[in-house]
């Protein structure tokens, strides 16, 4: 696409020599799953390690709540074997206020490095949105890279229960009163289908829906990207065109549909992050050039056992790394 940059991305363990010596802060979440820990221990691991954070968040009191409370005293210990981060492991509600979520990526950034790592596996995205928000707006980050982790398996029942109502992910809601018409809503296809129609009420009146589907999704994805999607289609006024297939760790090539889609922004969009984070991060890059608003229902009960394992090849850990900014020039722009 002209006038874009070569967005470069791939597996950790390839990218990140490409910097040389570089040490890297990192911001990432302690969580019940075992890949949260699989970067910053890479990090540790090859001696790059610089400041870091690692936020413990915890939702309200569930029928999971031991089980979750354990699983991440475990997680602790682990963290603490490989090295606990200057900024610790603080615990902040998964309904924190917006300004307390501000506060916590302001204090990484204004204590990391000119090399910073924001580590979006186990993030939820009511988190992850607006903390890349603020590390994107932090001048003295020279270089940004975003990393995620492949899980070896998701838990096969019930992902996540007990939904909001929709609402706009903090600092991504509506930015001017009347809101200019929105043209398209773009939609990642995911596993859970969480008020999928509320979103779609809000626009009765005949709108582009665009759907963005990771394919191949692979086993036994696939059977719930495709149930998410017949849902879909049931609720879009004329019915929905065929969705979108991307490779779904793609992140420059998902953040160049929706850049089609839009018409590099002469149409209004809006999103909803239903899908892989890889997926989400590409709509959250987008949405903060575009002052596009992000709607998405977030879950108050996550299963203790969302994700299990880490995936491997050739025995190391798939860990993908996307490079944001280089030497403080933003690489995705409009």
């Amino acid at each position: 696409m002209p006038g874009t940059y070569i967005r470069p991305w791939g597996p950790l363990q390839w990218l990140l020599p490409k910097f040389g010596k570089a040490v890297w802060s990192m911001l990432g979440c302690l969580s019940t799953e075992d890949r949260c820990l699989t970067v910053w221990g890479s990090l540790r691991g090859t001696g790059s390690a610089g400041s870091g954070l690692m936020m413990e968040i915890v939702g309200p009191e569930s029928r999971f709540s031991l089980q979750s409370h354990e699983l991440r005293r475990v997680r602790r210990g682990e963290l603490t074997a490989i090295g606990m981060p200057s900024g610790g492991a603080p615990r902040e509600s998964l309904f924190a206020r917006d300004a307390a979520i501000v506060a916590l990526a302001d204090a990484f950034g204004e204590g990391s490095g000119p090399n910073a790592i924001i580590d979006i596996s186990c993030l939820p995205k009511r988190f992850f949105f607006p903390c890349l928000h603020r590390l994107l707006n932090n001048p003295k980050i020279a270089n940004l890279v975003a990393t995620y982790t492949v899980p070896e398996r998701y838990h096969d029942g019930r992902l996540a229960e007990d939904h909001q109502p929709f609402a706009h992910l903090p600092l991504f809601g509506p930015r001017e009163f009347p809101e200019r018409p929105v043209g398209v809503v773009i939609v990642g296809v995911g596993f859970v289908r969480l008020g999928l129609h509320e979103l779609l009420q809000l626009y009765r009146k005949r709108v582009d829906v665009r759907a963005l589907l990771s394919f191949p999704p692979g086993q036994p994805g696939f059977a719930r990207n495709w149930d998410f999607i017949r849902e879909l289609e049931v609720g879009v006024p004329g019915g929905l065109g065929s969705p979108t297939r991307i490779e779904g760790y793609d992140v420059p090539d998902i953040f160049d549909h929706i850049v089609e889609f839009t018409g590099r922004n002469s149409q209004q969009a809006v999103f909803a992050p239903f899908g892989p984070k890889s997926m989400s991060l590409a709509m959250c890059l987008y949405a903060r050039l575009a002052n596009s608003s992000v709607y998405y229902t977030q879950p108050t009960v996550y299963h203790p056992e969302y994700s299990t394992g880490v995936k491997t090849i050739n025995g190391g850990p798939v860990s993908y790394a996307y490079c944001l900014r280089i030497d403080g020039r933003d690489l995705y722009t409009l």
